[in-house]
């Protein structure tokens, strides 16, 4: 440890010095730090209003900008005063705290912090290892013949026997013993037809993995049924930690650009959108303020893609439901941003999988996110449990969909929007009000059952982020 920080350490309280600031420390210290400066300057501006006569009818109370600042940093979409009441400056710090506090921001630093501890194994091991510095030769020289003759590279026989004896080890069932009740009757879904009928879909997910072809690995890896590698050597595991390198080096630039790609999109339909006369004329004077419509599209289409649930406007969506395109273009941001981003993000790896040169670099890297996916990012999964995802989210979506029309029926506030109208707006409501927080119908307006449909939705937990857990420990950074 430097000096220097070694004796700003002693100057701490006892209780202190033996903290270690891991990741989860400063994911905590990130938000905390950032909603308590965020509501300072959101407190400190509301003297700056926009007119004397809106600062007289309007005052942010501290706890009101501390709320503000937390609702818009974990993006709940919680909000205790109407963002088109408090001013322009203040709407522009909540609308950089919305990405700030995504978890596809959030989950993109890790990725980040993966590749620095990477690069600097990798470099001190090419320091101070003759072995790491011949591994480096190995490598270049099997690149330059890989380009020259396009072949693959043969495992040799010690590692060979030694995936056919682990492979062998991994068919093993591995399903967990059951206690063995002696008293009483078997209740109904101890029956072997029922518990068969109810684990067939779900016992793909424990198999092990397949054998795949690849050439991202001069070996042969033998896999557990998480898809972790077993029985590394040495030089196995270096190997390895060059190819995720590659592959958090992709990723490194590919998720902020997914990010930056989608946002871009939502705002270049939705701002020219908003200076279509009729749709402009509502924004400027459904409420007090004159709300500019460009800012407008900027704001919902950040709050959209992040599920945020913020919007300038007071009524949320319900006065712009009925401009389609508005909903449709919000309802598909929520759907790439967060319910479905997953499947949108292996799915963009697997188009250039497919598009790539099979003998490029790339390509291989891209084959090594497929097959392992779990090792370089929480949020993407292999392809059964995305497929899985899918239909959950879908069939979810659906099902909350048609009960919007159906348990409507009768309802004045439902049955006065045309036929057409209430089919969007209840798609929109489904994709909206269960994670993206935008509404187009007040929900005090639907019917009760509905309501407990949403509630229902709500809970159901839809984006599996636990579905797997990356607990890969023959990882490069563990290993060296």
């Amino acid at each position: 440890m430097p000096a220097h920080l070694a004796s700003w350490k002693d100057r701490l309280p006892s209780y202190l010095r033996d903290i270690r600031f891991n990741f989860y420390r400063l994911h905590l210290c990130y938000f905390v730090f950032t909603i308590l400066l965020s509501s300072i300057i959101l407190y400190g501006s509301t003297t700056n209003g926009n007119s004397d006569n809106a600062q007289k009818a309007f005052n942010l109370r501290y706890i009101d900008a501390l709320f503000l600042s937390a609702s818009a940093m974990t993006n709940s979409g919680l909000n205790v005063v109407n963002l088109g009441s408090i001013t322009g400056f203040q709407q522009a710090v909540l609308f950089v705290l919305i990405p700030m506090g995504n978890v596809m921001v959030v989950s993109m630093s890790t990725v980040y912090i993966r590749k620095y501890f990477f690069k600097k194994k990798i470099r001190h091991f090419l320091q101070h290892s003759k072995a790491g510095r011949q591994v480096a030769k190995d490598i270049e020289r099997d690149s330059l013949q890989h380009k020259n003759d396009g072949s693959s590279r043969v495992p040799n026989d010690h590692a060979m026997t030694a995936d056919l004896r682990n492979r062998k080890s991994t068919k093993k069932d591995r399903s967990p013993h059951h206690l063995t009740h002696y008293g009483g009757f078997p209740l109904p879904w101890e029956s072997p037809s029922i518990r068969n009928f109810f684990h067939k879909p779900f016992r793909r997910l424990r198999r092990p993995p397949h054998d795949e072809p690849h050439n991202y690995l001069s070996f042969k890896p033998a896999l557990d049924s998480r898809g972790r590698f077993l029985s590394l050597d040495e030089r196995q595991r270096e190997e390895l930690g060059g190819v995720e390198y590659k592959a958090l080096h992709l990723l490194g630039w590919l998720l902020p650009i997914y990010l930056l790609f989608w946002f871009c999109v939502g705002v270049v339909i939705l701002v020219p959108y908003s200076y279509y006369p009729p749709l402009a004329d509502v924004i400027r004077t459904s409420q007090p303020g004159n709300l500019e419509p460009g800012w407008w599209a900027t704001f919902i289409a950040m709050s959209s893609f992040c599920n945020c649930g913020f919007s300038l406007l007071d009524q949320n969506m319900i006065a712009v439901r009925g401009y389609d395109l508005t909903l449709i273009v919000t309802g598909a941001l929520i759907l790439v941003g967060n319910q479905l981003y997953p499947v949108f993000l292996r799915f963009i790896i697997w188009c250039l999988f497919k598009l790539v040169p099979k003998d490029s670099e790339l390509h291989h890297t891209c084959a090594f996110l497929l097959h392992h996916p779990r090792r370089c990012f929480i949020l993407l999964f292999p392809s059964i449990n995305t497929w899985y995802l899918l239909a959950a989210q879908l069939g979810i979506d659906f099902i909350l969909w048609a009960f919007f029309d159906i348990l409507n029926i009768g309802l004045s506030a439902i049955q006065s929007m045309s036929a057409g109208q209430q089919t969007l707006v209840g798609l929109f409501q489904s994709l909206g009000v269960r994670v993206g927080g935008l509404y187009a119908v007040l929900i005090s307006d639907t019917a009760p059952a509905v309501q407990i449909m949403y509630l229902a939705g709500m809970y159901i937990s839809a984006f599996p982020i636990s579905i797997s857990t990356s607990e890969d420990v023959s990882s490069m950074i563990l290993s060296l």
